[in-house]
């Protein structure tokens, strides 16, 4: 459920090219080399940076909207509601019954976590993130011409 979709789909989880970019940098890192190389190239550490930091981002929503749901519903299973809450995040529709002894409250978490899993995490931090638009420097290309 958390790791498993392809580059381009509207998969909730991690995809696939997440974790093998951070799985290169792994591998890099114990050869001692400086940066992860792959195909006889290197990934940019930018690259390498934004599959951590969705990965952490990923996990760490997942977390805090089980801790929410836990802090709000005492007397829910945690083992059941754990897979529920990764369920939904990861958009996988999978249940165990757990949502069945939740409050509004706990609903309401559920259905934002779906919603975060849905629009995705990198596409929710790019929304929340207001970019300023720097000035665009144009430079042209200098050219002799025969007189």
């Amino acid at each position: 459920m958390i790791i498993g979709g392809s580059p381009s789909s509207a998969c909730g989880g991690i995809r696939v090219t997440t974790v093998y970019v951070m799985y290169i940098q792994f591998k890099s890192q114990v050869k001692g080399q400086s940066q992860a190389i792959f195909d006889r190239s290197y990934i940019k550490v930018d690259t390498v940076l934004k599959a951590f930091y969705i990965t952490f981002m990923f996990l760490f929503i997942a977390f805090i909207g089980f801790l929410m749901i836990l802090f709000f519903n005492k007397d829910v299973n945690e083992f059941k509601l754990f897979y529920d809450v990764i369920s939904a995040i990861t958009t996988t529709g999978f249940s165990t019954g757990a949502l069945d002894q939740l409050n509004n409250i706990g609903v309401f978490i559920m259905v934002v976590l779906m919603l975060v899993g849905r629009v995705g995490v990198v596409n929710l931090i790019n929304a929340l993130h207001k970019k300023e638009k720097k000035a665009q420097r144009i430079e042209h290309v200098e050219k002799d011409i025969v007189i």
